[in-house]
């Protein structure tokens, strides 16, 4: 009886011990300062005039709707999200994009983020 019961107690106790052992995580490591300059503000904020979009001269229509598409697709990645409208999307991102061909605007074609042409 004795051997069974130095048998009991001694498993309470190693039980007891490795319930009372746990494993701790190091603390992470303190955030560092670094002497990096603070992001440049972008065009939204730094007051600038609106920056006409670079179209060579005399391009067509498509390499104009090239060219917005990818800029709205910069503002989208910058954003992390579609603009509610070309207007906004122009007006955030400074851009003064030329006159689209009379009777059509720009617009947003959200499913293939990419600027195209509607009718008014």
């Amino acid at each position: 009886m004795n051997l069974r019961l130095m048998v009991v107690l001694s498993f309470l106790l190693g039980s007891g011990l490795m319930v009372g052992c746990k494993k701790t995580e190091p603390a992470p490591p303190a955030p560092t300062t670094t002497n990096a300059s603070p992001p440049a503000p972008g065009p939204a904020t730094t007051g600038m005039p609106p920056q006409k979009l670079s179209v060579q001269p005399g391009a067509d229509i498509d390499s104009i709707l090239a060219d917005l598409s990818k800029e709205l697709r910069r503002w989208v990645r910058r954003n992390q999200r579609v603009p509610a409208s070309f207007e906004e999307f122009v007006s955030s991102a400074q851009l003064q994009p030329p006159p689209p061909p009379s009777g059509k605007k720009y617009v947003i074609n959200r499913s293939q983020m990419s600027v195209v042409l509607a009718g008014r």
